[in-house]
């Protein structure tokens, strides 16, 4: 659930750890052979309510499990046991600690210490962190309201709704860190909001999720209103798109110096509507401890 936070550019959620891949490598076979019957004897035999199974190309086995074990707010983990290449990771963890409850946590935190030889604070500090998405919402606007632009990443796509308004903005590519924004309602509330999503690869132990590097810095997000007023011979909302989809650099070079150069300017000049990338990031340690990842699993020493 997001929590809001006052900053100099208005009101923010703290950032939100949306997803997490946690990679575990016991290298001893019987460890993991030995967890691998235990949960196809706790999916087998019914042991854990809603368990199920299924096999993959990397895996052994890929189980799905609910959490909390018992309520009726459960979501979704993915534990994956037993890789067919050695050099894969013995365990790999995918889940959403954003959704589990602390109940779902600390059920999380059973499983693993009843299923695998080393302890969950051992699991997730040594385990190797493949994935990591964190966010941010900024409620009451919309991709329309707004130009996302990230200055590392050189590919993006935008994906729009059969009305032609923008839905989804992807900047970077699937196989590496990648920024994307997207409309969202914010829960039960019916409060609509733009959600500014990283979603990294950092490859880094747990113990060092804390003081991991700011994914918001080389984020901007500009506000498609500072086109309105520099005599555009076209619709602004029509420029707007056009750099969303082909960049500014292509967009600007279509007009003349002056214009050119007006586009330019306007754009430079707004004032970002994202919030400065060290207010956000003050809130990184809170968004661990609400996600359960705090002293207890050893991602705040």
């Amino acid at each position: 659930m997001s929590a809001f936070t006052i900053h100099s550019n208005g009101i923010i959620s703290q950032p939100i750890l949306d997803r997490l891949t946690v990679c575990f490598n016991d290298p001893k076979p019987d460890h993991v052979q030995g967890t691998l019957g235990l949960l196809l004897s706790d999916k087998y035999n019914k042991t854990i309510p809603g368990i199920s199974t299924t096999k993959t190309a990397r895996y052994a086995a890929r189980f799905r499990l609910l959490l909390p074990f018992d309520g009726a707010d459960r979501h979704p983990i993915c534990f994956e046991v037993g890789p067919h290449d050695p050099k894969l990771p013995s365990y790999r963890l995918d889940f959403n600690p954003s959704k589990l409850s602390a109940a779902g946590i600390d059920d999380l935190k059973v499983l693993l210490d009843t299923t695998i030889n080393d302890t969950p604070i051992e699991f997730f500090r040594q385990g190797r962190i493949t994935r990591v998405d964190v966010a941010i919402d900024l409620p009451d606007k919309t991709l329309d309201d707004v130009i996302v632009r990230s200055k590392r990443k050189q590919k993006h796509a935008v994906y729009s709704d059969r009305t032609g308004r923008p839905q989804t903005v992807y900047l970077g590519t699937p196989r590496s860190s990648r920024t994307v924004a997207y409309n969202k309602q914010m829960g039960t509330s019916g409060v609509n909001a733009l959600r500014i999503e990283c979603r990294l690869k950092p490859n880094c132990y747990g113990c060092e999720l804390a003081t991991m590097k700011n994914p918001f810095m080389h984020v901007d997000l500009l506000p498609a209103s500072a086109l309105h007023d520099i005599g555009l011979p076209v619709s602004p909302e029509i420029v707007a798109d056009s750099i969303r989809g082909r960049g500014l650099a292509r967009v600007a070079s279509k007009f003349d110096p002056d214009m050119r150069k007006a586009i330019i300017h306007a754009l430079s000049e707004a004032s970002s509507l994202l919030p400065t990338p060290s207010e956000i990031w003050t809130g990184w340690p809170q968004a661990l401890i609400n996600a359960g990842l705090g002293k207890e699993l050893g991602a705040i020493p």
